[in-house]
């Protein structure tokens, strides 16, 4: 007679891998990944702003006192604030865009299409923040590392994924809208100098 405690043999299963994220997964990681950068450089572009508001207080404070040496000084400031405000929401709006196109991707064919476009835009952004936001250029590393494997899943060729830098018509259309938007925002929000003036 054979023991309780004798083991009773299963048959081995072998376990099996998860299945990997869907195309849409990885489309929505994505989506998720740029919404997130867009909030950062939303938040550093209104930090930069409210800092160029407070200078340009500073240069007429100084012009009414006389300290044109002091003036110059905060003038300076104020160009570059411009121009890293100028960049910053240029490079928002440039996410914004991409995203809006990836949320209008109905099928497996529009998907391919897009890669190249949005690789390129999202190149751009990168090389545009690394001196400005480098943490946010090193996040968008990150999602291009994510589209390179959408690319490979969608068996996009390789001369059509945008690891390559020549712009399309429709990644110039999404830079150029963005750059439209970061000249109006930077107007709006923090005042020019022009041949000594301000404005």
């Amino acid at each position: 007679m054979r023991g309780h405690a004798e083991m009773v043999k299963l048959p081995f299963r072998k376990k099996t891998a998860p299945p990997p994220p869907s195309i849409w997964e990885r489309l929505g990681d994505i989506i998720l990944q740029l919404q997130t950068i867009q909030h950062r450089l939303d938040a550093k572009a209104r930090n930069m702003s409210m800092r160029g508001k407070e200078v340009f207080n500073q240069i007429v404070k100084a012009k009414m006192e006389k300290d044109e040496e002091r003036a110059a000084t905060y003038a300076n400031e104020l160009s570059q604030l411009r121009k890293m405000v100028n960049s910053t929401v240029k490079s928002q709006a440039s996410l914004e865009g991409v995203v809006l196109r990836l949320e209008a991707v109905k099928d497996f064919g529009e998907v391919r299409k897009v890669v190249g476009p949005i690789a390129a835009v999202l190149a751009t952004v990168q090389k545009e923040m690394g001196g400005v936001v480098p943490e946010v250029s090193h996040g968008l590393r990150g999602v291009q590392d994510l589209l390179e494997d959408l690319a490979v899943s969608v068996g996009t060729v390789s001369n059509e994924y945008a690891g390559r830098t020549t712009l399309d018509d429709e990644a110039e259309a999404i830079l150029k809208e963005a750059t439209e938007i970061a000249a109006q925002r930077t107007k709006r929000e923090i005042p020019e100098i022009v041949d000594g003036s301000y404005s």
